[in-house]
């Protein structure tokens, strides 16, 4: 089976959440990319904002606010659906196509 790169850090990452239930946190700092995107879209929204530029710097802020807030519930969201996740999930197979992944690219 050919899996993206996209893919195989999903299935590589999820490996480690194998044996431990992840906490909010964890969860909340696998997705870092997007919440730090969105703090610093805020920041530079409230810089527009005092530079009289208030519809550009509410937009900003805004979209900033939903890039933290979707991060926020993407966690939330890991940690609950964990025992499914772990539970229904062939970690042989997961394995597999890892190694299969690796194998290739090398």
């Amino acid at each position: 089976m050919k899996l993206t790169k996209t893919q195989v850090a999903w299935l590589k990452n999820s490996r480690g959440s194998k044996d431990t239930r992840p906490t909010f946190w964890t969860a909340f700092w696998s997705v870092r990319k997007a919440w730090l995107v969105g703090i610093a879209l805020m920041i530079f929204g409230i810089g527009e904002f005092v530079s009289d530029a208030v519809v550009v710097g509410c937009i900003l802020v805004s979209q900033g606010w939903g890039f933290v807030f979707a991060s926020v519930m993407l966690a939330r969201r890991a940690v609950a659906l964990w025992p499914v996740f772990h539970e229904v999930t062939d970690w042989e197979r997961v394995q597999t196509l890892i190694r299969e992944q690796d194998e290739r690219g090398a």
